[in-house]
């Protein structure tokens, strides 16, 4: 039977001898000396773990800032390829987009400038610095993240069909 008081060690010599647990105890230097490595161990790991947390969370951040510049500068070409679009609502497109996921100080450029109403390709670029979009450190990420998209305009599009279709009915 189980006595928590003693602890029997193996038969020697006919006789069995009993300790009891406060006589296995380390010593309490020990003890204290291995404390103090565990927490010198903890210090050098916990120093690496949050290194990688801050990594990993800056490049969540630095993948949000390319999607969302990606995204913005769709929404401003799709904006300015409308009849009668002009680069101030272009712009205002971009914004709006950048503004869901707080991208700040972006550069936004709508070529060509003025939109008139025989602009035929469009191209919207917008850049943003990571330092001023960083979420921990500005100086974690020091690129610019850029998105460019290129959209034929409406009418363009349309005259292009017309043109199509008079070449196609005229050759038949």
């Amino acid at each position: 039977m189980f006595r928590p008081s003693t602890i029997r060690r193996s038969t020697i010599g006919g006789h069995t001898k009993s300790r009891r647990p406060s006589d296995c105890r380390v010593s309490d230097r020990r003890v204290k000396e291995r404390r103090g490595a565990a927490m010198v161990e903890f210090a050098v790991a916990a120093t690496v773990l949050m290194m990688i947390l801050f990594a990993m969370i800056e490049f969540v951040r630095l993948s949000i800032v390319a999607h969302t510049v990606e995204d913005a500068s769709y929404a401003g070409a799709r904006t300015a390829i409308i009849y009668g679009a002009t680069t101030a609502e272009v712009q205002a497109a971009v914004e709006n987009q950048l503004a869901i996921f707080d991208v700040n100080d972006a550069d936004i450029t709508v070529s060509p400038n003025p939109l008139s109403d025989d602009t035929g390709m469009v191209t919207v670029t917008v850049s943003a610095a990571m330092s001023d979009n960083s979420w921990i450190t500005p100086t974690f990420f020091t690129g610019t993240v850029s998105g460019q998209t290129r959209m034929l305009a409406e009418r363009s599009a349309e005259e292009m069909r017309s043109a199509a279709a008079a070449a196609s009915g005229s050759s038949s």
